[in-house]
This record gives structure tokens, sequence and C-alpha cells, in this order.
């Protein structure tokens, strides 16, 4: 946390490829108010005192904070700090990366599902995802690799067809040897 006139700037560590995503999609630095999403969830989660509790297993959360080599720079008005903290413990900045890592999986995956022609087979991924990464200014093989983002867009696919197919509704029929359920 740094404290300047009138501001104060606190810097959330990430992976690099997130802090250009962020950047791109909320501004340089991350404007902190009430009036946006990203700023009242950072705000929630700001503490006036450190104080931690073991939510996660130490040993993970030691991995996933190594991985975090960059950060995103965050501001608030210095008057925010009578009502919201200043502070983010380990659970907390995880909780964050959490977020955008979804929030990054979700866009991408609608970037390839609206530039991929043939979604059966699917080729072309690579191609959608390098046309997404140009986007964001994310360099290929320096901030992630190819295979990283190809396997964050098949879990996210997989997860979202595995959440509709529990929205299909089941159909009874009726025939001589009883009741039998078909799936539409």
């Amino acid at each position: 946390m740094l404290i300047t006139p009138g501001k104060v700037i606190i810097k959330v560590p990430t992976k690099p490829y997130l802090r250009k995503w962020v950047y791109a999609r909320y501004g340089s630095p991350v404007k902190l108010n009430y009036h946006s999403t990203i700023g009242t969830i950072i705000l929630c989660l700001l503490d006036k005192k450190t104080f931690t509790l073991n939510y996660f297993n130490a040993e993970k959360k030691e991995i996933r904070l190594a991985k975090m080599t960059d950060h995103i720079e965050c501001i608030k008005p210095r008057s925010a700090m009578y009502y919201a903290g200043f502070s983010l413990d380990d659970n907390k900045i995880i909780a964050i990366n959490r977020y955008f890592e979804e929030q990054f999986q979700e866009e991408l995956y609608n970037f390839c599902q609206n530039n991929i022609k043939d979604k059966k087979w699917r080729p072309g991924i690579a191609k959608a995802i390098a046309s997404f990464t140009e986007t964001y200014g994310i360099i290929m093989d320096e901030d992630v690799t190819l295979e990283a983002l190809k396997q964050a867009e098949f879990r996210h696919r997989k997860n979202i067809e595995k959440t509709l197919q529990t929205f299909v509704p089941q159909l009874k029929t009726h025939s001589s040897k009883g009741f039998h359920r078909i799936t539409a």
C-alpha cells in the first residue's frame, strides 16, 4: 500500500496475463469505488487490520502465490480509508485472482465461440486464442502458453455443457412395459 495526497494505491499480486487483461478491461490503475463491480468486490475484501485465518491449505497457498509474479495496481480515494480497509491477506489475494481467472476464462470461451466457424471439431481454436491474446496485449509463451489457454477454454466449455445438461427436461412416456424416461 502506498499513500499519496488524496489517494491510496493498493498492489494486488497476480499473473502477468491477468494483469494485462484486467487493465484492458477495467483501466490502469483499477479505480476502487462502489460504482463498478470490481471496485465493490475489492473494497469489500480490504481489511483495516491484518488478521489471517487459514482458509486454504498452507502448501497450496504458497504454490498459488508463487505463480503470481506481477501485480495489479488499484487506486482509491484517501477518504475511503474511513469506511474501507487498506490491506489484503493471502486468502483474499487468491480469491480476487480466482474471480479474475473465471472472468478471463468466460471471456476467452465466448470469444472462441464467436470466432470458430465449425464448433463440432473445434478447428481454428489456436487461431481464435491467438486473436484473443492480441486483443488484450497478452504475449503468447511469455505471459501464458497456448496449451494453458486451450485447457482453460476446454474446461470452461465442458463446465458449461455439464451445467446445461442439468436443465434439460426429462419426459416420461407410457408403454405396455410401464413408464420410460426420454431425455430431450
